[in-house]
């Protein structure tokens, strides 16, 4: 059975200001919009391979490895093995911060820069990145394959995380 993928990345950013001191209340209304489409495929705003997990929980101060390069499975239950990331989002739904990134080997890396670089990401906030060009985040298998998440308070948190990337 062949597969085809074609998606969207979307960000919206909206805001409303209002002068209340001013005469008229004037306003100003912001609308920060930007969309990156993907069709099927590997090369440049092309995509075939995605991974999602909504609810996924740590215990204190623990932390999870997650294996971009087989270890994932799809939602037919099949192993997913990702060349590239193309995009990465994680939803923190609390209490505490988690942090992404610094992995004790195999780190994947390329996204933020060195072993022990990472993204904290506060309780109710979020995390987006996305790479659209052919290159993207390229994932090494077995030296450079493993995404971090870490609780690093006490009590139990949860995240959601969705990856979407390509195949070679």
């Amino acid at each position: 059975m062949a597969l085809e993928q074609v998606g969207r990345c979307s960000f919206l950013l909206e805001s409303l200001l209002t002068d209340l001191n001013a005469l008229t209340n004037p306003q100003d209304f912001l609308a920060f919009r930007k969309t990156i489409g993907f069709a099927n495929g590997t090369g440049a705003n092309q995509a075939d391979r995605r991974w999602s997990s909504a609810g996924r929980s740590l215990g204190s101060t623990a932390g999870e490895n997650l294996d971009l390069a087989g270890s994932l499975l799809d939602y037919r239950g099949n192993a997913i093995t990702f060349a590239r990331i193309k995009g990465i989002a994680v939803f923190n739904n609390g209490p505490n911060m988690i942090e992404l990134g610094n992995a004790a080997s195999a780190q994947f890396i390329n996204w933020v820069g060195a072993g022990t670089h990472l993204v904290r990401i506060r309780s109710g906030g979020f995390f987006f990145l996305v790479a659209p060009d052919a290159t993207a985040y390229v994932v090494t298998a077995t030296t450079a394959d493993l995404l971090r998440v870490t609780n690093r308070a006490t009590g139990t948190i949860t995240y959601d995380i969705a990856l979407l990337g390509a195949s070679v």
